[in-house]
């Protein structure tokens, strides 16, 4: 099996576990006090710039033709995954 497909279940495996955890979180008791909301908001936020610099920075790329549509295609998937990854951890580093 070559290394791309392994790396790439890899990947999936962990973004799949990250969206389990940040639903638990979000459906969980603590998710759902004031403590809790306070951390969901500062994740949203967080989130909410890691998209929007990204999906700059990959435009950017895109109009002094670096990325073809494949590319670009391809990297817009990889950032909402990361996204997600990066949500839960900064969810589980926030909620100790």
């Amino acid at each position: 099996m070559d290394y791309t497909k392994i790396i790439g279940l890899i990947f999936i495996g962990v973004a799949a576990f990250s969206v389990i955890y940040y639903n638990n979180f979000q459906k969980s008791a603590e998710g759902k006090d004031e403590r809790g909301m306070l951390i969901q908001y500062q994740t949203y936020k967080f989130m909410f710039q890691i998209v929007y610099c990204g999906v700059g920075i990959l435009l950017v790329l895109r109009m002094v033709r670096i990325f073809s549509i494949e590319q670009l295609e391809n990297s817009l998937y990889i950032l909402l995954i990361l996204t997600y990854i990066l949500g839960a951890f900064y969810i589980y580093r926030k909620g100790k």
